[in-house]
């Protein structure tokens, strides 16, 4: 079995149609603005773990390093 990741066009579009009773007025620029979000949210996410991985690197672990 191999993984499927669906495009985004596919999400958008199930998204809108199996919600389609039960938000009035719901379009796809709506689920493009939250999506924006999500994917902003991620990326800073991602940005603070690596910032927080490179501030536990230390000096004395950079010269440990220059005499190896």
């Amino acid at each position: 079995m191999t993984d499927y990741t669906p495009t985004t066009e596919v999400v958008r579009d199930a998204f809108c149609e199996s919600y389609a009773d039960h938000l009035s007025g719901f379009k796809r620029e709506e689920f493009d603005r939250w999506l924006g979000v999500v994917k902003a949210q991620a990326v800073a996410e991602w940005l603070a773990e690596r910032m927080a991985a490179f501030e536990r690197v230390t000096l004395e672990d950079y010269e440990q390093g220059e005499t190896e």
